[in-house]
């Protein structure tokens, strides 16, 4: 652990870009609880691998450029010396690189399917994710999202997904909602009817027995909405 308050600095500065994944990650995918040592271990690999790479750029740079750049040399030999003498020019260069370092692990956060795709080339991929949002966020970004569900009455309830829990526990105490077209099948009858003068319907999870999830490129249309 860092003794100065320099250290400590550098300490926090090192783990920023973890921070920043992590926040990303945790604002658009739906997260398990994890021990301490695990999110401790996520973040300082998360950071070490965005600075990493911020550093070898940086170091490309120096080669093309060396005289717009701090002396490297000198910072890891000289650092008190240097430091003081430079201490604004320094200052800027390490707020870049950090900066530089939490926009690359920014778009890791937010794109994270762009990791998965890539992981995906060394290993199998192990979901570790609520079965609801890997499937209901399988399709394209533009697709519509048609959810339809066999319930324990034996009725069917269809219709565009329009919001999820997001709880990561597979448990029964989870809601989800649809929109129009909303499509109902009573228990015993074989054709479907669309539900008029509402815009919304919420399934427990409950009451699902199967679910099915299409993604549709055009709004759905039914010949019953088309005589209306």
């Amino acid at each position: 652990m860092p003794t100065t308050v320099v250290g400590l600095l550098l300490f926090v500065g090192f783990l920023v870009p973890g921070f920043v994944y992590h926040a990303q990650r945790r604002a658009r995918v739906p997260q398990r609880a994890l021990s301490a040592l695990v999110e401790t271990a996520n973040l300082v690999t998360v950071s070490t691998a965005t600075n990493a790479v911020v550093l070898v750029a940086f170091g490309l740079y120096r080669t093309w450029q060396p005289r717009h750049s701090p002396d490297v040399r000198r910072v890891v030999f000289e650092p008190a010396r240097y430091v003081s003498e430079n201490l604004g020019y320094v200052a800027a260069w390490g707020c870049a690189l950090l900066l530089a370092s939490s926009v690359l692990a920014l778009i890791l956060g937010v794109r994270p399917k762009l990791v998965a795709r890539f992981s995906a080339r060394f290993a199998p991929s192990i979901v570790d994710v609520s079965a609801w949002y890997f499937v209901f966020e399988s399709g394209d970004p533009d697709d519509y999202v048609l959810v339809g569900c066999d319930l324990r009455d034996g009725s069917y309830v269809s219709g565009l997904l329009d919001w999820y829990s997001t709880e990561v526990q597979e448990t029964a105490d989870r809601d989800f909602a649809v929109g129009p077209p909303i499509r109902y099948r009573p228990s015993g009858e074989s054709e479907d009817r669309t539900i008029e003068g509402f815009q919304r319907l919420i399934v427990s999870a409950r009451e699902v027995v199967r679910m099915y999830v299409s993604y549709q490129t055009e709004l759905p249309t039914y010949d019953d909405d088309a005589d209306a």
